[in-house]
């Protein structure tokens, strides 16, 4: 179970390294909704048995963790009192944003 729980966050990871830095990072400022859709998807793909259904909850909380870290690591775009902006993480990614602004 725990196995086959890290194959499906390696799977989405992965998905996610394909995604720009800055889809990442306007993602990672709707928390909530990045965690309920992917613990969602991966419920409805592996939730046909038991074992399944634990494996999905498992990566679940896996990637729930992994969202928070990356928050705290990356920071994220988003809205603070009505101010938008990059907020930023214990690594700045302001370059990386400029970068692929000017591509």
């Amino acid at each position: 179970m725990i196995t086959s729980s890290i194959g499906i966050f390696l799977a989405f990871w992965l998905l996610w390294l394909k995604l720009s830095w800055h889809t990442k990072l306007r993602a990672l400022g709707h928390p909530f909704l990045l965690d309920l859709s992917a613990s969602a998807a991966v419920w409805a793909m592996y939730g046909g048995t038991g074992e399944g259904m634990l494996a999905a909850t498992f990566a679940a909380v896996i990637m729930s963790l992994n969202i928070s870290s990356a928050r705290y690591m990356f920071g994220y775009l988003g809205k603070k009192n009505g101010v938008s902006g990059y907020y930023l993480g214990k690594i700045n990614m302001t370059d990386k944003l400029i970068k692929e602004a000017r591509c």
